[in-house]
């Protein structure tokens, strides 16, 4: 069984893109920024956090910045059929 821990998004995750932060799954590449302007990147990395975006490392991987459905798939227990 492998471990996941899961931690906040460093703040190297927050790009801007057009003059506005932006995130991106490290995983499926998803990516979102705010819809207006004048939000700063520290306020936009407190919003991905709150929103489920996280950094999850193992033994395997280190992903430094991975969107809530990508969090919840690999946390997921999974299923074998029988």
């Amino acid at each position: 069984m492998t471990l996941i821990i899961s931690k906040m998004t460093r703040d190297d995750a927050i790009r801007l893109a057009e003059g506005k932060p932006r995130v991106q799954c490290n995983c499926c590449k998803r990516s979102e920024k705010p819809k207006k302007s004048g939000i700063g990147a520290d306020e936009w990395l407190i919003a991905a956090h709150a929103n489920g975006w996280r950094r999850l490392q193992s033994e395997h991987f280190d992903f430094d910045c991975v969107c809530p459905d990508c969090v919840d798939a690999f946390v997921r227990p999974v299923r074998v059929a029988v």
